[in-house]
């Protein structure tokens, strides 16, 4: 995305997906759904406050992640990924506190099945405070069943727990300036 505020470089996060896609084939999982927003952001960049509804990066068995929330929110992610326009997607707000509608559901249907990726086994971050049960229902109802549940923080994110050379720079120029601001 060309008018992006990247944190980090693009070869960053290309390091960052192959390897979550290593750790995705060492489970057999074919697509992934994270929806931790430390995990969403440490794979593409994505910095909103939008995780107050269902939001998620896909992660699919090849080419780039897919932004998927709110369609209100697909403008932030448009200014913090790096991955290009097409690969924003919003869903309507009709999915928004509307029962029995689910923005998952809306995954499932208009991404997942269009692009296939809901045909082999799809994993997501069980063990995740913004990941409610009604939307691994609906994931898994809409996936035919082969939805499955798994630690993404700590099984399939590894790099989330395994500081980089870039980012311990990035948090090292961090603290500095929170030091300078103090002294003043």
């Amino acid at each position: 995305m060309p008018n992006s505020h990247l944190h980090f470089s693009r070869e960053e996060y290309a390091l960052r997906l192959q390897k979550v896609r290593k750790a995705m084939a060492v489970h057999n999982i074919d697509t992934l759904i994270i929806h931790d927003p430390s995990n969403m952001a440490w794979l593409t960049g994505y910095d909103g406050w939008s995780f107050y509804t269902p939001q998620a990066v896909v992660i699919g068995p090849t080419g780039m992640p897919l932004w998927y929330g709110r369609t209100m929110d697909a403008n932030g992610a448009r200014r913090t990924v790096y991955m290009p326009e097409d690969h924003i997607i919003g869903y309507p707000d009709h999915y928004v506190m509307n029962p029995p509608l689910h923005a998952m559901e809306n995954l499932a249907n208009a991404v997942l099945r269009p692009k296939g990726w809901h045909i082999g086994k799809v994993g997501c971050e069980m063990d995740n405070y913004y990941f409610s049960a009604t939307a691994f229902s609906a994931q898994r109802q809409l996936t035919q069943r082969r939805a499955s549940g798994c630690n993404g923080t700590g099984q399939l994110v590894p790099g989330n727990q395994v500081a980089t050379r870039n980012s311990l720079y990035a948090h090292q120029c961090a603290h500095r300036r929170k030091d300078a601001r103090r002294r003043i």
